[in-house]
């Protein structure tokens, strides 16, 4: 339900990263054993119901049999399912090793109350705060329409640090400490509006950390003070 309801309640009591169905479909594959022994259990009892004790024993025996030999039928595609899972978890996962170490070092430079200004949410910038305690400009939530604006208007106006006044209070208001982009995009989310021609061309953003696609540009100590 918390995938589909617009529920005021279950938007209290759920998070919005699991309100889309995609990100729990996956979840239904531990229900399909339960349903198995289910459909199983009201099978056996309805042919014991429905045919005398000599009668029914052999339905029940060829049920059992079938019901045993099942995995070993499907083995192969068990294995097949669990793999093509694990591969497309690898492929659509927001966080990788490269992201981890961004975020490692991210934290090792800030202070507490810093915060990283990244790419709006079409990336994986949003665990940075589960995985190492940091502050993304834009979370989950949009909060208050004035502040939600004002993040946007900072995130495309990053290039025009040092020339933009009205950047460069957003940068002092949210505490902006570093710039975070990665080349990876989650699926069905959206486009960077960040590049990184545009990050390494801005004068006063420094690049810090460059590891397989993950960057972070650290914004001139002037601009913070």
């Amino acid at each position: 339900p918390a995938a589909t309801t617009d529920d005021p309640i279950t938007r209290t009591l759920t998070f919005a990263w699991y309100r889309d169905a995609f990100r729990i479909n996956y979840n239904l594959a531990i229900f399909v054993a339960i349903f198995g022994g289910v459909l199983l259990g009201i099978t056996s009892r309805w042919i014991a119901r429905y045919f005398s004790p000599r009668a029914w024993a052999l339905p029940v025996v060829a049920v059992l049999v079938v019901a045993s030999l099942f995995p070993v039928g499907a083995a192969e595609a068990l294995r097949t399912n669990r793999d093509r899972i694990s591969t497309w978890y690898d492929l659509e996962a927001p966080v990788h090793t490269e992201e981890l170490l961004a975020f490692d070092f991210m934290r090792e430079h800030s202070r507490p109350g810093q915060a990283v200004l990244n790419d709006g949410g079409v990336d994986g910038a949003g665990w940075m705060y589960a995985l190492a305690g940091l502050n993304a400009v834009f979370s989950v939530l949009p909060g208050s329409s004035r502040s939600w604006s004002e993040r946007l208007y900072l995130r495309d106006h990053v290039g025009q640090l040092g020339d933009d006044a009205r950047a460069d209070a957003l940068v002092r208001r949210f505490r902006v400490r570093f710039v975070y982009f990665t080349e990876r995009t989650m699926p069905m989310i959206g486009r960077h509006v960040f590049t990184l021609s545009g990050l390494r061309s801005a004068p006063h953003l420094t690049e810090v950390f460059n590891r397989g696609g993950v960057y972070v540009f650290a914004v001139d100590p002037a601009l913070r003070r």
